[in-house]
Order: C-alpha cells, then sequence, then structure tokens
C-alpha cells in the first residue's frame, strides 16, 4: 500500500488515495498467486473495516479484473477511484473498460506502445512489437504522427488516461504532442483496434 498525500485537495493530515498494487504473477514460484490473494484479501478486510472518520478517501488500484474489483467496489465506504492496467490494441481489455466506466473508476493504461520493455520471464521471443505494426505505421502518415504518438492517441480516445515515459527531450515532447493526434471512430474502425 502506498498512502498520497495531496496539498491541494485534502486538508493536512488527510490521505488522498491509497493504492493497491497487484503484482504481475512470476510464473516460476508456485506460490506468488496465494501470497498476492492474501495480502489482497488483508488490504481489503482493513478498508472494509475502516472506521467513519477514516482519513482515506479514494483507493488506487493496479492489475485489478472485473472478479477482483467487484469484491472491493460496494464493499467499502471508500471508493475505488482508479485501476491502472496494461492497455493497448494487442491487449484492449474492452470488459474491464466497460465495468470501469459503469463504476466510475479511471483507467490509467500502462504500455501503451506495447511491453517490449517487458521483463523476459513474462514474454516469448515471438511477441509482436506494436510500435512495428503496418497498421499503426499508416494510421501514423495517415495523420503525420509518429507511431508512439498514434497509439498515445488510440489510448485516449478510449477514455484512459495514457502513462507515457521518456527521458530524452525529443520523446518528452512527442509525448506532449499526442495530445494534438486526432484519430477518426472511422481510422481505428477501419484498422480493427476499436
Amino acid at each position: 500500500m502506498r498512502g498520497n498525500n495531496s496539498k491541494h485537495s485534502w486538508t493536512r493530515g488527510e490521505c488522498g488515495c491509497y493504492s493497491f498494487i497487484h503484482p504481475c504473477l512470476i510464473r516460476s514460484h508456485p506460490h506468488t498467486e496465494l501470497i498476492c490473494c492474501s495480502v489482497l484479501v488483508i488490504a481489503c478486510a482493513l478498508l472494509v473495516l475502516s472506521p467513519p472518520n477514516s482519513k482515506v478517501r479514494a483507493i488506487g488500484v493496479s492489475n485489478f479484473g472485473v472478479a477482483k474489483l467487484k469484491k472491493l467496489v460496494g464493499k467499502t465506504r471508500i471508493p475505488v477511484a482508479v485501476n491502472q492496467i496494461e492497455g493497448h490494441p494487442y491487449l484492449t481489455q474492452p470488459d474491464l473498460l466497460d465495468y470501469c466506466k459503469k463504476n466510475e473508476i479511471v483507467v490509467s493504461a500502462y504500455f501503451v506502445i506495447g511491453s517490449i520493455r517487458r521483463v523476459k520471464l513474462l514474454r516469448s521471443e515471438d511477441d509482436p512489437v506494436l510500435l512495428e505494426e503496418p497498421t499503426i505505421a499508416a494510421i501514423a502518415a495517415e495523420v503525420k504522427a509518429s507511431p508512439a504518438q498514434v497509439l498515445t492517441s488510440w489510448a485516449l480516445h478510449r477514455g484512459t488516461v495514457p502513462i507515457v515515459k521518456s527521458i530524452s527531450a525529443k520523446r518528452i515532447q512527442e509525448n506532449w504532442d499526442s495530445y494534438s493526434v486526432a484519430l477518426t471512430n472511422a481510422q481505428i474502425k477501419r484498422y480493427g483496434f476499436a
């Protein structure tokens, strides 16, 4: 659990949002899922049992699917505000996105340009590279943008908050410029990434 105390939104001493990080399971360890679920159950129980004067105002979760969200949403007076998930055209997660929208949970998407730097243990050698996808290149040529900008714009188009990262000034500016890349519904549907 991580607490976030914001000076701008809350009075001194109040906690803005607690985040529960549900790690990706490491396939090589037989007890990882049991450990992760036990920590999650304990953390959720603490929130359900939190007193009415608790200073926690919202909960942020990471990598929660619909089933885990259903166990948490409505079981505590503290609302789930954000779910941080992997999201790109190879992993659209439409059911999860719909559930979050219906329950007013903001979806924050990481790996919006694909998971090319994913830990070797969690990927295979033949995983496709989204930035090299011909469909993305075609859209990028049409809108005069880079493939990364198209993918970031795609994430914005579907109502998620993309998490982008760079240490290069040029790429930071490119990430910022992604907000002005306009994709039409027709373009997205034509290429099958709706």
